[in-house]
């Protein structure tokens, strides 16, 4: 929606032909004693425009909502109110009347697509076994042996210490990986 230089217009004219008659009604002309309304004075307009403004901006939060019910979105909307941009809206009107509802639909099917999620990986664990691996990880070799793990894969590379054997594994998935076969003796050692 573009700005409408003749919408401003009639709105500026519609404006001051409502203030107008808000101070006729609510305010008594000068000289008139007997209507019991407060005197018109200089800022009995000031007053009535004032009165415009606060029931608007009462009204517009319902206003937006409507227009987003109607399917408007947030950029729209500020370019009809001469915002900055949509976050501007969001931050001035917040959550939609429904939001709270749509945020606990959404979390329900966010909770039901975890759930099938947790069933499909348990399915998939059930059907394929996952092969136990020989031996223990590097980190948890060089603990037993009281040596850092640097050490251990290098000892075992070179084959120069009896108490550590290294054997490479194939994973669930396919991956080959080295494991560490520690003896006893080698346990004991540290």
């Amino acid at each position: 929606m573009e700005h409408n230089k003749s919408l401003d217009m009639d709105a500026e004219e519609s404006l001051a032909e409502l203030m107008l008659a808000l101070t006729e009604r609510n305010f008594a002309p000068p000289g008139d004693t007997t209507s019991g309304k407060p005197p018109l004075t200089a800022v009995s307009l000031l007053a009535a425009g004032h009165a415009i403004l606060k029931a608007y901006q009462a009204r517009l939060p319902d206003d937006v909502n409507d227009a987003r019910d109607d399917g408007a979105t947030l950029a729209q909307i500020a370019r009809a109110l001469e915002k900055a941009d949509a976050s501007t809206i969001h931050s001035a009107f917040g959550k939609r009347r429904d939001q709270d509802t749509i945020e606990a639909s959404q979390e329900v099917r966010r909770a039901a697509a975890r759930e099938r999620a947790a069933k499909s990986r348990q399915r998939a664990r059930e059907k394929y076994q996952i092969p136990e691996l020989p031996g223990v990880s590097a980190l948890k070799a060089a603990a037993i042996m009281g040596i850092d793990p640097r050490t251990l894969k290098s000892r075992a590379k070179k084959g120069n210490d009896p108490h550590i054997k290294a054997v490479t594994a194939t994973t669930a998935n396919g991956k080959e990986v080295t494991r560490f076969i520690v003896t006893a003796a080698g346990a004991t050692q540290s």
